[in-house]
């Protein structure tokens, strides 16, 4: 652990800043059924499917449907924060 002061409050805030956005990403993307799940559950089940995939078939993964919903989720709040201009 760093033991200088600047340096340990920049990796407080670090891990401040990754708590928020997990939070956000529980709230605004997940469905409600993932809000109460933990964060090592959510990265277990859904952040490392990338490296799993490599290894099985998508129609085998359990998870397909939570990740098509989250992808819908994440272009919904894409257009949201980045309208077409008329």
């Amino acid at each position: 652990m760093p033991t200088k002061p600047d340096i340990s409050k920049r990796n407080f805030w670090h891990c401040v800043l990754a708590y928020n956005l997990m939070l956000i990403f529980k709230r605004y993307i997940l469905s409600e059924q993932w809000h109460n799940s933990r964060t090592e559950t959510i990265r277990k089940h859904l952040l490392s499917v990338p490296g799993r995939m490599v290894m099985r078939l998508m129609a085998g993964f359990p998870f397909v449907d939570v990740l098509r919903f989250v992808k819908e989720r994440l272009l919904w709040l894409y257009r949201s924060l980045h309208p077409v201009p008329a």
